[in-house]
């Protein structure tokens, strides 16, 4: 699966800014598919809004920087559940489990 990010975004009510990717490999919109379906089976409750691959650059931003950003192609052969535990220095995410991409649809 590929993602390029390539979109500064400014998210105003989590107040972060985040490296967008505007277009979705069609694997991994697959994968989020598979994944939602999962959750819904299981009566798990998912947000409603449309998924939206990005990574957070900052946190408590007053508003989007005036600045340019390079693309930034990222490859991913799995993908992982993870837990964001808050601490006094900040977020830390913990792997609770990890999935190659070869097994994603199995099962």
């Amino acid at each position: 699966m590929r993602l390029t990010f390539d979109q500064l975004h400014y998210w105003k009510k989590p107040a972060v800014v985040c490296l967008c990717a505007q277009l979705v490999d069609m694997r991994v919109s697959a994968l989020v598919e598979q994944l939602t379906a999962a959750a819904l089976r299981n009566r798990i409750d998912i947000d409603s809004r449309p998924y939206k691959p990005h990574v957070t650059l900052l946190r408590k931003a007053k508003g989007l920087p005036q600045t340019s950003v390079e693309s930034i192609v990222w490859q991913a052969n799995g993908f992982c559940l993870a837990e964001s535990c808050s601490t006094p220095h900040g977020v830390q995410y913990r792997v609770l489990k990890h999935w190659q991409c070869a097994s994603v649809g199995a099962g």
